[in-house]
């Protein structure tokens, strides 16, 4: 319940005509959640240039790669793109299939959104055989983690991001989950 209202969350798989809608949730959300980890105004600008339209339109238009947008109330919430067939850094095991963002704007959290978005790429990847998802996060991102385990991934790995972010923003987490 919202004010005193029940609220609707609604899923469906993102087409080429969403991308504009694409780069402006994901855009607000990165710049909401992660401005603040960069060293410079550049290097920001740089990330948010690959929320561009056309970036999603290419991802729209690859086989691999699936993207599905969630509204709430009929407004958009989020989305989540999956690509299938792409092993982790952690365990280079084959069968793998990556969530490579995974974005709500931020009054649309704990309204149930992000496990709606999961479920239908947990849905696709299991169709398409995968033994396995993963992903990676910041590890300052103590939030997303904790999410992330309750919808049954662990931490496999670590890594560095290289890009322009300052150096305690740096270490990043390897997320893994199995698919029975």
């Amino acid at each position: 319940m919202r004010h005193g209202r029940a609220t609707r969350v609604s899923v469906r798989r993102a087409t080429l005509h969403d991308a504009a809608l694409l780069s402006m949730i994901g855009t607000a959300a990165y710049a909401a959640t992660y401005a603040d980890i960069w060293e410079n105004a550049g290097g920001l600008a740089d990330k948010l240039a690959t929320f561009r339209p056309d970036a999603f339109a290419d991802c729209l238009q690859s086989a691999n790669a699936q993207t599905w947008i969630a509204t709430l109330d009929g407004a958009p919430a989020g989305f989540l793109t999956l690509v299938n067939g792409v092993p982790s850094p952690a365990s280079k095991r084959d069968g793998g299939a990556e969530i490579t963002r995974f974005y709500l704007l931020g009054p649309a959290s704990g309204q149930g959104i992000g496990r709606a978005l999961f479920e239908a790429a947990l849905a696709e990847a299991t169709t398409v055989g995968a033994r396995y998802l993963w992903l990676d996060l910041m590890a300052h991102a103590h939030w997303a983690e904790k999410a992330y385990i309750r919808l049954g991934f662990r931490v496999t790995g670590q890594s560095e991001m290289t890009a322009a972010v300052r150096a305690d923003r740096r270490a990043k987490l390897v997320m893994e989950r199995k698919i029975a």
